[in-house]
């Protein structure tokens, strides 16, 4: 998958699959998406197949880990 749009995915979307997905792919997608709302993040979650969307929230989740983290220091 790519997210292509303005310089953040808070444009209009389109979400092209690619065959194989690599987790470079799957890291910038969370990290692009994980601040966005619950809407716009459930419009793109949802254009993607299931094994690469569970990646996706798993990768996002990671992130949120480490910000809470990194704010108890």
């Amino acid at each position: 998958y790519s997210v292509k749009g303005s310089n953040t995915i808070s444009g209009s979307y389109i979400v092209t699959l690619q065959k194989d997905f690599a987790m470079g792919n799957v890291r910038r997608i969370a990290k692009q998406i994980v601040d966005l709302g619950d809407q716009k993040r459930k419009e793109v979650l949802s254009s993607m197949p299931s094994e690469m969307r569970c990646k996706v929230v798993e990768c996002m989740v990671g992130i949120k880990v480490l910000r809470g983290r990194k704010n108890e220091i």
